[in-house]
């Protein structure tokens, strides 16, 4: 027998509303926004490389720390994506998006600031870098040892 919830085909249990998504769908998106951050990773490295003229070696390193952050998480979120249905936990998903926001707030303000454009609070990059941190929590706690998942 069949509930409402599978005839329209949703997991049994997934609501409507709120941020309850059903495995196959949070796994799309992620992947989707992995391949979005790559692609963005890589069109900013050339943009650093031939097209910004940094005012100092700071501004330099800052481009390059913001790239490997950037680089690092779009394949980290791939891999999120990517995980076996066994391993599934419903924290993931909190965790793929957690670290696109503290990606984007992290390397986001570190390329403004490199690139001359200081208009956003300070806070922004060691903001971004408690997201990915909660992000990195989020994926551990998922997966501790013993621990079934639901």
């Amino acid at each position: 027998m069949e509930t409402h919830d599978q005839a329209e085909g949703r997991p049994a249990g997934a609501r409507r509303a709120g941020l309850t998504v059903s495995p196959s769908a949070a796994r799309q998106w992620l992947a989707f926004s992995a391949a979005a951050y790559g692609l963005a990773a890589v069109l900013l490295a050339a943009v650093g490389a031939h097209s910004v003229s940094f005012a100092t070696a700071a501004d330099a390193g800052l481009w390059h720390t913001a790239l490997e952050i950037h680089l690092f998480h779009a394949v980290a979120m791939l891999a999120v994506a990517a995980l076996p249905s066994k391993d599934y936990h419903p924290a993931l998903p909190y965790s793929g998006l957690a670290l696109g926001l503290g990606t984007l707030l992290f390397s986001g303000s570190l390329y403004l600031r490199a690139s001359g454009i200081d208009l956003l609070p300070g806070w922004l990059a060691p903001g971004g870098g408690l997201v990915l941190m909660a992000a990195w929590l989020w994926l551990a706690l998922a997966h501790l040892p013993g621990r079934s998942h639901p």
